[in-house]
């Protein structure tokens, strides 16, 4: 399935296939206020079984879409009062130094291995939403704080670049672990520490970005990132950690299975 890798204004008359970029767009929206994440690892592998996307062209036009829904969400929490602006900093700028090393990592892996890789990932992000969340550090100081933070961020940064994800799946337990925010902040707070490093992703690959359909991706997106924000704050942690964790590991099957074909 052919797209136009040039920008074009969105039509009120979508094709077959832009339909579908809208529903991963909405999809994407939901699970960006329902967790705190971008998007990406659900954008991805759609983007790849149903549409036919290369994993390299799937991952830079997923960053550049996430920017979009991580805008969206972030507002969505920031209405709620779920935005720590400082703590954002503190993890979201270390990541854009690790998101530009995950981008050259990236230019020396083969697509079908880049497939494999994003598998594993999945299936490990899926087993960690499983497993009870562990308490606060309480590290001596602010000092160490950040630097864990910060550490943190740097390897959610080059997992961003590798695959397309915003980093969220990393950036929220970070900041429950290194600051202790509980899971509504640190969804939001992990929003707005996402939108430099998909901007920095996106464009250090822009030859590999479909723009029109990452607009399309992202503006769908902010249709339900607050809805997504609004249920989060109603719903028991457990249970919507439990629930995208039964997502991930049917995708991450689904993946197994057309990396190997």
């Amino acid at each position: 399935m052919a797209f136009s890798n040039t920008f074009h204004p969105l039509t009120t008359s979508l094709t077959r296939p832009e339909w579908r970029l809208a529903g991963i767009g909405l999809v994407a929206g939901l699970f960006s206020g329902l967790f705190g994440v971008g998007g990406g690892v659900i954008v991805v592998p759609l983007l790849i079984a149903t549409l036919g996307y290369d994993a390299k062209v799937a991952t830079a036009t997923s960053l550049a879409g996430i920017v979009i829904t991580s805008l969206a969400g972030m507002a969505s929490h920031a209405a709620l009062g779920n935005v720590d602006v400082a703590k954002a900093l503190a993890i979201g700028l270390p990541a854009v130094a690790g998101v530009l090393a995950g981008v050259a990592l990236k230019g020396r892996i083969s697509s079908a291995a880049l497939t494999y890789a994003f598998t594993v990932l999945v299936a490990l992000i899926a087993v960690r939403m499983l497993l009870p969340r562990g308490g606060h550090l309480h590290l001596p100081n602010a000092g160490a704080e950040v630097a864990l933070a910060g550490g943190i961020g740097l390897a959610a940064g080059i997992v961003a670049g590798l695959f397309g994800v915003g980093g969220g799946a990393l950036f929220v337990p970070a900041l429950a672990l290194a600051f202790g925010l509980p899971a509504d902040a640190a969804a939001g707070t992990s929003l707005l520490a996402m939108i430099p490093v998909s901007v920095v992703g996106s464009l250090r690959q822009r030859t590999l970005v479909r723009w029109h359909d990452a607009l399309l991706l992202g503006v769908c997106s902010t249709a339900t990132a607050f809805l997504g924000a609004h249920i989060a704050a109603q719903t028991p942690d457990r249970a919507l950690r439990m629930l995208f964790a039964c997502l991930l590991a049917l995708t991450a099957m689904d993946l197994a299975r057309r990396a190997r074909q």
